[in-house]
Formats: structure tokens, sequence, C-alpha cells
């Protein structure tokens, strides 16, 4: 492994840098013990405080493995709850709602594509199953598990794209507007609403069409702009 010395201006986030580096160049590998303490500051030129400095922001983030007694390794995989804040700090601190509308546009459009590409018979009858109970639910007025309901059938869809990377960015995309579910869906017919939203994403599936794609998504996301219009005033 190559690690050529980093310069003075921001030497932490240099080190970070070139870890990460190292890893996307398959250099380190997950499973792999990394150098020791004293061989990384040699290779590196940095000081002990800095590359400790990195090395827990690397830990934080669930990129490294420290294993007391034993050293620093790299991480089989990343930690959902780790890579979910890592999303949620990104989008919060530096997006305004109408950048993170368009994120949200662009995730959904790509995870329905990918649904009527992968979509078996099962996933279609499990998707209208997951239809059916959430109707019974509207029309019994259970709003509060009819917005369990409507979440499952997201999830659902992320599991029928069959793309694990995509699926932990956009369940981390998910999670910050599934609070405002039962903000916005307060009515039968809000709730009716969103089962007839359903139905379009199930009719494209089904039909395999993906020329409907854009109009579908941009029907199912006008609940959440008046929403996140006001998000951050």
């Amino acid at each position: 492994m190559n690690l050529d010395p980093v310069n003075t201006i921001s030497v932490v986030d240099e080190v970070v840098k070139r870890i990460t580096d190292a890893i996307i160049k398959k250099e380190l590998k997950p499973g792999q013990k990394i150098p020791t303490e004293n061989e990384l500051c040699e290779k590196l030129g940095v000081g002990r405080n800095s590359l400790r400095e990195a090395m827990k922001m690397l830990s934080a983030l669930g990129v490294l493995e420290i294993r007391r007694g034993d050293g620093t390794y790299i991480a089989e995989k990343i930690s959902p709850s780790a890579f979910d804040s890592v999303v949620h700090s990104v989008i919060l601190e530096q997006s305004t709602p109408g950048e993170i509308l368009e994120l949200r546009k662009v995730l959904d459009s790509i995870l329905l594509e990918l649904a009527v590409d992968k979509a078996t018979e099962e996933d279609i009858r499990l998707l209208y199953s997951l239809q059916k109970e959430f109707y019974d639910l509207i029309e019994h007025k259970e709003f509060e598990r009819g917005a369990s309901q409507d979440l499952k059938f997201h999830y659902a869809l992320i599991d029928i794209a069959r793309n694990p990377l995509l699926g932990r960015i956009v369940s981390g995309v998910y999670s910050l507007f599934w609070p405002s579910v039962e903000n916005t869906l307060k009515s039968k017919q809000e709730y009716m609403g969103a089962y007839q939203k359903h139905d379009d994403i199930l009719e494209v599936i089904k039909s395999r069409d993906k020329s409907r794609i854009p109009q579908v998504i941009d029907k199912s996301l006008e609940v959440w702009k008046e929403y996140w219009k006001d998000y951050k005033r």
C-alpha cells in the first residue's frame, strides 16, 4: 500500500481521504488490518494527534473497526446507522428543501425503474396484497396503522429493486419524510389519494411502462411539497 506524506493543510481531512482512497483503490480491503499508529504516522508524515482524530472519524463512520488489544481493521461493511447518519447530516446541513425534493424525485424514479425491470409476479402479488391491507385500514379509519402500511408499500419497492446500496441511500432519505406522513394524511380522502398513487405505481410496474415514470413520480410527491416548503424556516 502506497501512502504518500500529506501536507499540513486540513491534516485530519487529508488522512481520512488517503485512507478512504486506499479502500476505493482496493489497496486496503474489508477485514484487513491496517498498519500500526507508528507506521501510519511515518508513511503519512503526520503527528499522532492528527492521525488519532482521523481514526476516530473513520471509526464513527463505520469505516474502521478498532479491536482493543488487537489493532484497527477495515470494517467488513459499513453499519446502516452510521451510513444513515452521514446521509442525514449531508442532506439537512447543506441542502435546501427544494434540493431535498429533487433528490427524492431522482431516487424514486430510479427505484421505480429498477422495480419495473426486476419485479417478479410474486413481487407484484405482494404489492397488491399490501394495497388491499392499506385499503381495509382506510375504510375502517385506522389511520395510524394506515400510515405504517404506507411505509410497508414503499419499503417493499426498495426490496423489489434489489440494489442494497441504493436501498440504504433511499431508506436514509425516506426516513426524513416519514414523520410528516401522519401530519399530511389526516382524512379518509387524503389516505385514498395516497392509495391511488400506490395504484399508479403498481400499474407502471405491472405494465412495464417506463414512459409513465416521470408523471407518476411527480404526482406521488405532490403531498410532500407543501410540507417541505416551510421545513427549514
